[in-house]
């Protein structure tokens, strides 16, 4: 939608957890506990990656060179590039729970 509200639009149906690029060229969102991403037109949605376990949130790096997921069971994070071609855990604390993550820029 615009700035002050009129012409709402969809984007992309049964999605949770939406997050924009920097840039906010491309949305990350979450369907069927994987993490997908569209362009910000709502074309192009692919998904990222499964997961055995299903993941609740997904958010971007600072950069755009990456994606954080995390697990509805609150297990550890798993970094993933949007093309899904490097997946990495950033996270191995058993007993800890992680959810929601969020990145910030180092300054």
């Amino acid at each position: 939608m615009r700035t002050d509200g009129t012409r709402p639009h969809l984007i992309v149906a049964n999605a949770s957890s939406p997050a924009w690029s920097p840039g906010a060229t491309t949305l990350a969102f979450v369907r069927g506990g994987d993490p997908w991403i569209v362009k910000r037109n709502g074309t192009g949605a692919k998904r990222v990656l499964h997961e055995p376990s299903p993941q609740i949130s997904v958010t971007w790096s600072p950069d755009g060179r990456w994606l954080v997921t995390a697990p509805i069971d609150r297990a550890d994070l798993v970094l993933v590039q949007p093309n899904g071609a490097t997946t990495k855990p950033l996270t191995r604390e058993p007993g800890y729970f992680h959810a929601w993550p969020a990145w910030q820029p180092i300054r």
